[in-house]
């Protein structure tokens, strides 16, 4: 995990934080999300941790056009930065491709190493 995130708490994330962080874990395994995937495991994450359903629907449910923004800030020269990802503007930081059948797009963080974080 980068040092700019060892410290937040969970409810300080911002959603660049969220969607890194939900896409560096489904890269460990090799996993495509969608927008819809992206929102349930922000959800997950935040139900897991205490937080009522309340709090998650008033300040952590986000729509497509937000999700897909935050993706889109990752390829952002200070979240690269900020993230540890390749800061050369030329390597694109996430893929993606058409969902098998559906008209949906899937996301995936690039291959940024296994040991990717770990102290």
């Amino acid at each position: 995990m980068p040092e700019s995130l060892q410290s937040k708490s969970l409810a300080k994330l911002t959603l660049n934080d969220l969607v890194f962080l939900i896409l560096l874990k489904a890269q460990e395994k090799n996993h495509w999300l969608t927008f819809q995937h992206i929102q349930s495991k922000i959800h997950q994450v935040y139900s897991a941790n205490g937080f009522s359903e309340g709090y998650i629907r008033k300040n952590k449910f986000y729509d497509s056009t937000s999700i897909s923004a935050a993706i889109r800030a990752l390829r952002n020269i200070n979240n690269r930065c900020k993230y540890n990802l390749p800061e050369d503007m030329s390597i694109e930081v996430v893929d993606k491709r058409k969902k098998l059948n559906s008209k949906a797009i899937e996301y995936k963080l690039i291959n940024i190493g296994v040991n990717y974080g770990k102290q």
